[in-house]
């Protein structure tokens, strides 16, 4: 919605969104339990795989083709572009929750909680207008490890891995093209929010790591 109608649109469409999502009942079932059950179970089947006895590699079986195609390195599993995706986004998207959900949403002041009305996608053009270079490589390394995992997670759930070579980079640069136009058109509008809502937004941000110095 960003590449198109920029901030205003996004807002809209946003502030509509949270009726389903962000409720007390609803968030917790499709937000965190998602991605707690995703990411435990990553994290479980990595170290199965660490932890398992390397699997034999005779060349003069029939199954050598088949234990190499799963991503074998000398008995020991390779980690695969979805893997190595997943080691940033375990920094990144915790990081970018906390400032973009939990910071804005406490209590205590100078924070105060910002209401959702006034926690829309302005505060993201106030933390491009005020960090430039930190909201660029935090949203953008998101963006592009967010994009790359997600196109090569849908590969192997449609069981085309190996036909899908130049097609997965071609979605994966569809994907970030969109998605980089509409925070590029996000990060470069006007901050337009009164001086009062500045200072929350202020202290919002930099009770994160990122803009605490």
């Amino acid at each position: 919605m960003a590449s198109v109608g920029g901030s205003d649109l996004s807002s809209s469409v946003m502030l509509l969104g949270r009726e389903c999502y962000q409720g007390q009942r609803t968030e917790p079932l499709l937000v965190y339990a998602p991605l707690c059950v995703h990411v435990g179970a990553s994290l479980i089947k990595r170290a199965l795989l660490i932890t398992a006895p390397p699997p034999k590699n005779n060349d003069n079986s029939d199954d050598s083709e088949e234990v190499n195609s799963v991503g074998y390195s000398n008995g020991w599993p390779r980690p695969s572009l979805l893997t190595l995706t997943a080691y940033p986004l375990l920094v990144l998207l915790p990081t970018h929750f906390s400032i973009y959900r939990l910071n804005p949403s406490s209590p205590h002041p100078p924070v105060s909680s910002l209401s959702p009305s006034q926690l829309d996608y302005s505060y993201v053009t106030f933390g491009f207008a005020n960090w430039p270079w930190r909201t660029t490589l935090a949203i953008g390394g998101l963006v592009l490890a967010g994009t790359i995992h997600a196109t090569s997670g849908w590969v192997i759930l449609l069981r085309k891995k190996r036909k899908w070579g130049w097609k997965r980079w071609c979605g994966a640069m569809l994907a970030l093209g969109i998605v980089g136009t509409g925070t590029l058109m996000i990060g470069t509008e006007s901050v337009m929010v009164p001086k009062s809502l500045q200072r929350q937004m202020m202290e919002a941000y930099k009770v994160s790591w990122i803009y605490r110095y």
